[in-house]
């Protein structure tokens, strides 16, 4: 017997009888497929049952998503996005058009919003792009959102102007100090080393020096690593031009055991007398001896690097002439035997 259905309107009854492919079914749904098959079935009393079935599931056959997005069909109203957790959503477009954002003073605020949070992802784009040969190659979605997130501090720190004139290069960059590139681990939790960095803007000279140490008390190695090395990178980079120049040096390899390591200074040139921020970041990566040959550990957990430290021209303009010296301590608010627990035996 045919179903009733008192609520469907005109159009909607017109679109289930022309349902006879299944980018129709896709479009109306399942309803108007089971409505129309059911009145052509009053129609013709000879089909089966069985013949009502399967032409149901051929015509809804649409609806199973297939593909990289999991989407088939037109999307009409509809955009595409991605989640954090890697998966593919569908949401209705919305908002105001862009020339109504752009001229209606209801969205004034949103303008003034809109611009310094576009500044602050062009100077973590910019920062990024600096250090791309340096950070580590492992998944790290969340790196851009995260250092946006400290540039925009850095922008909103600016008190010398009003909101919506704001910039970064006036705000206190020093913020980004100490922020770490990678979100699985932090650098000064795997390295526990007093390090000095020297920067010298007349000479163009930063150098790092690393102390004697023995690297099982120095370093927590992974499992299956039997050598670690220590990179240095500097960054100029003018917000402004939205330039950078980058140079990096690398420490000799550092067996893992408590044989104790002989001091080592790692040197950068940098452009002489620039009065660009400088940004000297360190990173560490741990390597497989084998054959004579080394060959990188891929554990994101211990490929870790971080911003040292953030050196404006303010502070050598105050001083002009002489070299800037700062102490960097790697390390986190864990206690000394918190690391000795946690690390792996040599």
């Amino acid at each position: 017997m045919t179903q009733n259905y008192p609520n469907r309107n005109f159009w909607t009854l017109k679109a289930a009888k022309s349902a006879k492919t299944a980018k129709s079914a896709a479009i109306f749904g399942e309803d108007s497929v089971s409505y129309y098959i059911e009145s052509q079935s009053a129609k013709d009393p000879k089909r089966t049952n069985a013949h009502i079935f399967n032409t149901k599931n051929n015509l809804m056959a649409s609806n199973a998503q297939s593909g990289l997005l999991q989407m088939l069909g037109p999307t009409q109203n509809m955009s595409i996005y991605r989640k954090r957790n890697g998966e593919y959503g569908l949401r209705r477009k919305g908002g105001p058009t862009a020339k109504r954002f752009a001229k209606d003073p209801n969205y004034a605020q949103a303008r003034i919003n809109t611009t310094e949070f576009g500044q602050a992802a062009k100077g973590s784009a910019l920062i990024r792009r600096a250090f791309r040969t340096m950070i580590p190659k492992v998944a790290n979605d969340e790196l851009h959102s995260r250092l946006t997130k400290v540039c925009k501090e850095v922008i909103n720190s600016d008190s010398g102007h009003p909101r919506g004139n704001r910039m970064l290069m006036n705000g206190d960059i020093s913020l980004l100090n100490g922020f770490n590139f990678s979100s699985t681990g932090r650098f000064g939790m795997i390295v526990r080393l007093p390090l000095q960095h020297v920067v010298d803007r007349a000479e163009g000279i930063v150098r790092v020096g690393l102390p004697a140490f023995a690297p099982a008390d120095g370093i927590r190695f992974p499992k299956h690593a039997t050598h670690a090395r220590l990179k240095l990178g500097v960054a100029v980079v003018d917000f402004e031009k939205e330039t950078f120049t980058f140079e990096s040096a690398c420490s000799a390899p550092v067996p893992k055991g408590r044989k104790p390591i002989h001091p080592e200074d790692l040197t950068v040139q940098i452009p002489a007398g620039t009065s660009e921020p400088l940004f000297i970041a360190m990173a560490i990566e741990f390597m497989t001896l084998e054959n004579g040959n080394y060959y990188p550990v891929l554990d994101s957990q211990f490929h870790l690097m971080q911003l040292m430290g953030v050196d404006v021209a303010a502070t050598a303009a105050a001083q002009p002439g002489l070299p800037q010296q700062d102490a960097m301590i790697a390390g986190e608010t864990a206690t000394n035997n918190e690391f000795h627990n946690s690390a792996s035996p040599s």
